[in-house]
């Protein structure tokens, strides 16, 4: 068990969270994708209109950048213990 004075164990888990998050998400976004293609819908995405494998791809795309945000949060938080558990 990792002390909680350990800044380094902190830094570790938040890049690991980080990692974590963004293929997360874009797993679920290449299967959101796959089953509007699979559908025969288009995605609206804005003005844009994407069929196919395109779609999949901005869905995905998109699904990433987002886990992307919500690991950046998490990031922050583990930065902020991190520079809490200084001695």
């Amino acid at each position: 068990m990792p002390l909680a004075r350990n800044e380094t164990y902190w830094q570790a888990v938040g890049r690991r969270v980080f990692k974590l998050s963004v293929a997360a998400f874009a797993i679920l976004g290449l299967l959101a994708g796959i089953a509007a293609a699979r559908n025969g819908t288009g995605v609206p995405i804005g003005p844009f209109v994407f069929a196919g494998w395109s779609a999949v791809w901005a869905v995905t795309l998109m699904m990433a950048a987002a886990g992307a945000l919500f690991g950046a949060v998490w990031l922050l938080i583990f930065k902020a213990l991190a520079l809490a558990s200084r001695s």
